[in-house]
């Protein structure tokens, strides 16, 4: 009697999740990225707008208008992908591997097409080719770019701060509400409250 292998409806892709609140608390307002699978499937993935079905979720799509689009699934706040049957095994390869190493994943399309998966802008510079992507979407994502890497954090940081940013008095002073947490963050201005 022939098994039938089972698909993996639910896919831990935390990484990717990192990956986009890392843009957001950096100021990107809609972030997205463009892959490609090996199997030449183009990959996209958004964030889901306030008047979605599922606000605040990554949507994996082809980026086709909706209706024509093949859509692969979407990753929830808790980094879980929602698989649907189109997702081919090269797109969750590709999803593993954004998310375990989201600065390879996209040096290696950006090396392969001559565009940033960010931006879509084309690499130029020398410097940029090298690396994938450009400085700023490398700012941007937290990923290195030349000596400077900044770091993605982990979920229990990420709730942790969460839990901050509820009871805090001024949304932009989470942490530690000094002056100079307010001016790492830009905010220095803002609150009242900052010591000196």
């Amino acid at each position: 009697m022939a098994t039938t292998p089972t698909v993996e409806l639910q896919i831990k892709l935390d990484g990717v999740f990192a990956l986009f609140e890392y843009a957001i608390n950096h100021r990107l307002k809609w972030p997205k990225i463009r892959l490609q699978a090996r199997d030449g499937q183009l990959v996209v993935l958004k964030r889901a707008g306030e008047k979605s079905r599922y606000p605040g979720q990554i949507m994996v799509t082809d980026d086709r208008p909706f209706g024509s689009n093949l859509y692969f699934g979407r990753i929830d706040r808790a980094g879980v992908m929602n698989r649907t049957a189109v997702a081919t095994e090269a797109v969750i390869e590709l999803l593993r591997r954004l998310s375990a190493d989201a600065a390879g994943t996209a040096a290696e399309y950006g090396r392969l097409t001559g565009h940033c998966c960010f931006c879509w802008a084309p690499l130029c510079d020398e410097r940029s080719t090298a690396e994938g992507y450009g400085p700023v979407c490398a700012k941007n994502f937290g990923l290195p770019w030349g000596h400077t890497a900044p770091t993605l954090k982990t979920a229990a940081e990420k709730a942790q701060e969460a839990a901050e940013q509820a009871s805090a008095p001024y949304p932009w002073c989470i942490g530690n509400p000094t002056k100079q947490a307010c001016i790492e963050r830009g905010f220095c201005s803002r609150n009242p409250n900052c010591g000196e």
